[in-house]
């Protein structure tokens, strides 16, 4: 039995990001070191000024939102994605770190679905990390950057 070209994260099924061990399964994308230097930027922020509701688009395994309501545990956070399959993941995920409350995920696509009401909130801070590799792209990548 061999696992060619699997990602490490994807083999033992969970990994640690900033101070959470998180679940990882696929098809949700595996948090890069990008994605934390993102959180650092988003928290740099908070220190100067007190937001408390951040909508983030793209939660995928639900890192950002996870790691954000750990270090800034008043603040509201409306978590979405496209997929079923990683809003499941992020719920999981915000259970297994003991962060139960304020956190609202939701399954749309931002863009077609008809969640207006998103729209009519206000947000103090609006933060993703999507995907960056373009879709034509894939075809010509090795497997383990495809996933």
């Amino acid at each position: 039995f061999f696992l060619v070209r699997m990602p490490v994260q994807y083999i033992i099924g969970e990994w640690e990001f900033r101070d959470l061990n998180i679940e990882i399964t696929p098809p949700v994308l595996i948090p890069r070191p990008e994605t934390e230097q993102l959180v650092d930027i988003v928290s740099s922020e908070m220190l100067k000024k007190k937001y408390s509701k951040i909508l983030e688009i793209g939660c995928g395994s639900g890192v950002i939102s996870l790691s954000l309501l750990k270090a800034f545990p008043w603040l509201n956070i409306v978590a979405i994605d496209k997929s079923k399959e990683a809003c499941e993941l992020t719920q999981r995920n915000a259970m297994k770190n003991k962060i139960l409350t304020n956190l609202k995920v939701i399954q749309c696509r931002i863009a077609t679905d008809n969640y207006r009401y998103l729209f009519k909130e206000k947000f103090d801070v609006i933060v993703s990390n999507p995907p960056y590799v373009p879709s034509k792209r894939l075809t010509e990548l090795q497997p383990e950057i495809v996933l």
